[in-house]
């Protein structure tokens, strides 16, 4: 099983309107959940890493640098992280309604509305658009 990077979609918080979900879909760094940050480390030794924090010890952080690779997390050692700033990019890409119809990003957007649930009246015969 893999490492949840993303937020699930059907669990969305219920007060956001659908152009407040467009707009974190067209512009995802506009603003990071926490949960998905990602930071960058630059480290004693001179070497740099950035990835998603999965797991914050004592003396260590586990972090994924490429949540699509099924790679063990990187260990890194508190004490040899030199800096450690967040960001600025969101680990989702941008343009990813490109390649969808006018159609498929309402289907996409009345999906989220209805988290999921084919019994939401968004899924009603009838409904359109």
């Amino acid at each position: 099983q893999g490492i949840q990077f993303g937020a699930d979609l059907t669990k969305l918080d219920p007060k956001l309107s659908a152009s407040e979900i467009l707009r974190a879909i067209v512009e995802p760094s506009h603003e990071i959940n926490k949960d998905y940050q990602t930071y960058r480390f630059l480290m004693t030794d001179g070497k740099s890493y950035s990835g998603l924090i999965v797991e914050d010890a004592a003396k260590t952080l586990k972090i994924v640098e490429n949540p699509l690779v099924q790679v063990d997390p990187l260990v890194i050692n508190k004490d040899d992280i030199d800096s450690q700033t967040k960001a600025s990019k969101s680990l989702m890409p941008e343009g990813l309604l490109d390649r969808l119809s006018e159609h498929e990003v309402m289907d996409l957007i009345a999906f989220v509305l209805a988290r999921g649930r084919r019994e939401n009246e968004l899924y009603q015969s009838g409904a359109s658009h």
